[in-house]
C-alpha cells in the first residue's frame, strides 16, 4: 500500500514536471512570435525609408527573413506541445499570431507594390529630385516625390494635356514619360 502510495506521488510530480515543460516551451514559443513581429516591424520600417529615400540605397530584406525563422522556431514549439496534449493556441497567443497577421498584411500591402514601381518604373510611379534636372524613382509616400508618371508617349506632344512635364527617352527607351506633379 505504501509503495502504491509513493508511485502515485512519482507520477503527480512527474506531470507536474511535464506540465510546466510544456508552458515554459509554450512561453518561448510565445516570445519567438514577439521576436519576429519585432524583426519585421524593424524591415519594415527600414524599407519605408530606404524605397523614400533619393540617395543610393538598397533594400534591407534581413529583418523579413530573420523574423521568418523566429515565426517557424514558434510554429516547431507551439506543434511539439500541441502532440504532447496542449491545446493548439492559448488566449494570448491567438490574439499575438492575429496583430501579427494584421501588421504582416498591412505592411506587405504598402511597401511591395511600392517596391515594384520603384524597380520598374511604370504608370503610378513617383519621382524626387537629386539634382536639378536629374530624378530618381521614390515611393509615392515620400515627401522627396515631386513627380509621378501619368502615362508614355512615343512624341512628346502626344503626352495628356495635364502633363506638365516629361522625361525624354533613353538609349534603351523609345516612349516619352508624362508625368504631372505630385
Amino acid at each position: 500500500m505504501e509503495n502504491e502510495s509513493v508511485s502515485n506521488e512519482e507520477n503527480e510530480l512527474e506531470q507536474i514536471q511535464y506540465l510546466q515543460m510544456i508552458v515554459e516551451i509554450r512561453r518561448k514559443a510565445f516570445m519567438q512570435i514577439v521576436f519576429g513581429l519585432l524583426w519585421w516591424m524593424g524591415s519594415a520600417v527600414a524599407m519605408f525609408f530606404a524605397l523614400s529615400s533619393t540617395g543610393g540605397t538598397f533594400y534591407w530584406y534581413g529583418g523579413a527573413l530573420g523574423s521568418l525563422f523566429h515565426w517557424y522556431r514558434a510554429f516547431t514549439m507551439i506543434n511539439a506541445t500541441r502532440k504532447a496534449g496542449a491545446k493548439a493556441l492559448v488566449k494570448n497567443e491567438g490574439i499575438l499570431i492575429g496583430i501579427t497577421a494584421a501588421l504582416v498584411i498591412f505592411s506587405t500591402s504598402q511597401i511591395v507594390p511600392e517596391y515594384f514601381r520603384i524597380d520598374s518604373p511604370t504608370i503610378g510611379t513617383c519621382w524626387g529630385a537629386i539634382d536639378n534636372e536629374y530624378y530618381v524613382p521614390v515611393a509615392c509616400w515620400s515627401g522627396k516625390a515631386v513627380l509621378k508618371t501619368i502615362d508614355f508617349a512615343y512624341a512628346s506632344e502626344s503626352c495628356p494635356a495635364v502633363s506638365t512635364l516629361y522625361f525624354d527617352p533613353s538609349d534603351r527607351e523609345v516612349r516619352y514619360t508624362c508625368l504631372v506633379d505630385n
